[in-house]
């Protein structure tokens, strides 16, 4: 069992059922990194930023594909017993029953990543007997990872260096009035204006990358993000789900539904991440 590092409680075991275990924490950290690594080449300018169109239309990049290899390569080595999923590779027969589940997103914000702005990460995530345990996300632009496990907590650190690692806590919130929404960049629509406007949202910022959304979340900076409509890919909820889980925040569907990992298409109605007390709200606020 590694050291949860500087700035995090020492891992001591196994975690229970349904909480994220610090060595896996690590694991998902060194895959996150690896990854982000190998997005060098672009994201300092030296090869450039061209997207081709896959087959749900979405954009995916060479960029995308290096990445993902890196992380993949990474974590055959550091948890080679486990199943991992990338969205830039086929998922490996039997996933859904696996009892260990890692979902890989080499670029979350590709459009973003595409067109030059600084709204995109690299996430790293586990399921564990179904439920989001441990995210890594890492920010190029900036160079910062946050680390979360649940049931342990989470963290930030500065320049991959863990004796920078600080701890970071979801806000505490019972009502929407008041409440600063973190919303899409290219998705938002006038219902969704109108609804934060009914209940009482009072700043809606936009953000494309959903992982940069969870991570701002999970340190308290802003009190919810709603994704409906529509399905999410496992490899664009797990990691931000666990990070907020781990801060102490809530995540569910988008309309508040408990989230699962076990559909045929890897993916869930929607993604709800908020801070700890407001899901009741969301769900009595439907709409």
């Amino acid at each position: 069992m590694t050291d949860g590092g500087a700035g995090g409680p020492p891992a001591t075991g196994p975690a229970p059922a349904g909480q994220g275990d610090l060595a896996d924490q690590e694991r998902a950290r060194a895959a996150c990194l690896a990854a982000s690594a190998a997005l060098a080449p672009w994201c300092a300018g030296g090869r450039p930023r061209v997207a081709d169109a896959k087959g749900d239309g979405s954009p995916v990049t060479e960029a995308d594909r290096a990445a993902s290899d890196a992380a993949l390569a990474a974590l055959a080595a550091l948890a080679p017993g486990d199943l991992v999923v990338s969205e830039e590779a086929p998922p490996p027969p039997g996933w859904a029953a696996a009892p260990r589940i890692w979902f890989v997103d080499p670029i979350d914000g590709t459009r973003e990543f595409v067109a030059g702005l600084p709204e995109f990460c690299v996430m790293v995530g586990l399921v564990a007997g179904g439920r989001p345990v441990v995210g890594a996300i890492h920010d190029p632009s900036v160079d910062r990872t946050w680390l979360g496990a649940v049931g342990a907590g989470a963290w930030v650190e500065a320049g991959r260096d863990p004796t920078t690692r600080r701890p970071i806590r979801a806000a505490a919130r019972s009502s929407l009035a008041g409440a600063h929404e973190l919303r899409s960049r290219f998705r938002d629509s006038p219902r969704r204006a109108a609804w934060a406007e009914r209940v009482g949202i009072v700043r809606r910022t936009p953000l494309g990358s959903m992982g940069l959304k969870g991570v701002r979340i999970a340190a308290g900076e802003a009190d919810l993000s709603r994704r409906i409509g529509g399905r999410t890919r496992y490899w664009d909820s797990v990691a931000p789900a666990a990070l907020v889980l781990a801060a102490g925040g809530e995540a569910a569907c988008g309309r508040g539904d408990p989230l699962r990992f076990d559909a045929p298409d890897l993916a869930h109605e929607g993604l709800t991440l908020c801070a700890r007390g407001l899901l009741a709200a969301i769900r009595a606020a439907a709409g």
